[in-house]
């Protein structure tokens, strides 16, 4: 995992040692229910999960395909400390 604010926003690598998504199912793999699993071994909602959760909160994710390994980018609005509020 890599971190690096770049200017308004922190930008996250998520970065495993598998083999990168293949370039057919890059447009499949935020999709619900999707998998390459085989029946029993997954349900394919990881991902979309975790781009529905980043969608509503105005943040996003994306597959970064030029990597060797699969690669995924999450980039965020920076929040300073002063502008977080305690319960």
């Amino acid at each position: 995992m890599f971190l690096k604010e770049d200017g308004e926003f922190l930008q996250i690598l998520l970065m495993d040692s598998g083999n990168r998504i293949p370039e057919a199912l890059h447009d499949k793999i935020f999709q619900a229910f999707y998998t390459t699993k085989e029946v029993g071994e997954g349900t394919g909602l990881g991902l979309s999960i975790s781009k529905g959760i980043l969608d509503e909160h105005n943040a996003s994710i994306r597959l970064v395909a030029e990597q060797s390994h699969t690669c995924f980018e999450v980039r965020m609005k920076h929040i300073a400390e002063s502008d977080l509020k305690t319960i």
